[in-house]
């Protein structure tokens, strides 16, 4: 993520200057900021004082800037994930087996739909149905093929 160039009690310095009548567009083109960069921090902090920010961060010092604490970031973290890091694995499911196994652990014992399983494991909803036998005469057609193949190898 991008460090802004400005601090937050800047940004209200600039919106209080469209208050003393400058346009956006100068405003903008005076600081080298976009249009709807200057609309975003209006929406954000609109009617603000500099004041008003400072009593923000001493009441909030884990958010700063529409920031997440990494407190509320492990909520969106599915418990399957922290408790596979808690065991001291740290690889990647990289085979398709292991992350069909997955999904359908996440599905049966988490109770999370197989779409949402899917996507964060990295597998497609396709790859989640069953492979289909080998017939008998199948089997036969392909070690004839094998031969064949081994025979023109060399």
């Amino acid at each position: 993520m991008k460090a802004n160039r400005f601090t937050e009690s800047q940004m209200v310095a600039i919106l209080k200057q469209q208050e003393n009548g400058q346009t956006v567009a100068q405003i903008s083109r005076e600081h080298g900021i976009s249009e709807a960069t200057f609309y975003a921090w209006k929406t954000k902090f609109g009617g603000m004082q500099a004041s008003d920010i400072k009593r923000i961060k001493e009441l909030e010092p884990g958010r700063r800037c529409g920031r997440k604490s990494a407190a509320q970031e492990n909520v969106r973290r599915p418990e399957f994930a922290t408790r596979h890091h808690q065991r001291g694995s740290h690889k990647k499911v990289l085979s398709p087996a292991k992350r069909r196994a997955l999904v359908k652990w996440m599905v049966i014992e988490k109770k999370v739909s197989q779409r949402k399983a899917c996507r964060w494991v990295g597998l497609s909803r396709n790859a989640m149905a069953e492979p289909v036998a080998v017939k008998e005469k199948d089997t036969t057609l392909k070690e004839q093929i094998e031969t064949l193949a081994h025979r023109h190898k060399q």
